[in-house]
């Protein structure tokens, strides 16, 4: 079963309505001579979806074999697929499908169409309370973390450490026998579980970024929208 990969931003903006938002969207639909925009944008379940569409214009020298050289340009499209859902007033989360490696042209395009812009609110998640969620779903279980990332773990009154736990049985178990009641941030877990008798794989990072099989993303994505205010770290 394949992976899903994707990343999730907390959201803030002057538009309290989805159907609202929805309306902007489509306002700015992909025109090929902006180069940008919206497109497939939709509502379902009270969630808004759609995909966010950028050419770039490539440029390629050939040479043929008499070593003259000439230039070529490509067009390139890009697409980034997301969904948005309101958490609060005027609060929403962005999830970004296959997020690529900077997702700061999306971010740029929705602060330039939305009135008074956006804000994105830069809250980690507390991975500890996230996991004790995941272990009370009733859908899940056999939920083992077998690898842990953490960090600020102080090592002594000046200095402050890293390090990554690989267990065979709990790595949160491993965690508090090295640290002994000391404070620490996970950074990072990995591990895998059963979802209705089917197993899974998933990895979690404290910014939001993840990967999670397949038939799990919905539960997992529900699981963590619907209790941001409690994980988030303040």
């Amino acid at each position: 079963m394949s992976q899903i990969r994707f990343k999730l931003l907390s959201l803030k903006c002057s538009i309290d309505n989805i159907e609202e938002l929805k309306s902007v969207l489509t306002n700015n639909f992909y025109e090929e001579l902006l180069g940008s925009g919206f497109v497939d944008v939709y509502i379902e379940d009270n969630e808004l979806k759609g995909s966010y569409a950028e050419t770039k214009t490539i440029t390629r020298v050939v040479t043929d074999p008499f070593g003259i050289s000439q230039e070529f340009d490509f067009i390139d499209y890009s697409y980034v697929n997301f969904s948005i859902q309101k958490v609060g007033s005027g609060r929403y989360v962005l999830t970004i499908l296959s997020p690529p490696q900077s997702v700061k042209s999306l971010i740029d395009k929705f602060s330039a169409i939305i009135p008074g812009g956006i804000v994105v609110l830069s809250k980690d998640l507390n991975l500890n309370k996230l996991y004790v969620l995941l272990l009370d779903t009733k859908e899940l279980s056999s939920l083992r973390v077998d690898r842990l990332r953490v960090g600020n773990f102080s090592i002594s009154d000046t200095a402050k450490a890293s390090m990554e736990i690989v267990s065979r049985k709990s790595a949160f178990d491993e965690i508090e026998s090295v640290v002994r009641n000391r404070a620490f941030t996970v950074d990072k877990i990995k591990g895998r579980g059963l979802c209705r008798e089917s197993s899974f794989t998933f990895e979690l990072v404290k910014t939001g970024l993840g990967s999670v099989t397949e038939e799990v993303f919905p539960l997992i994505k529900t699981l963590i929208i619907k209790n941001l205010e409690d994980i988030q770290i303040s």
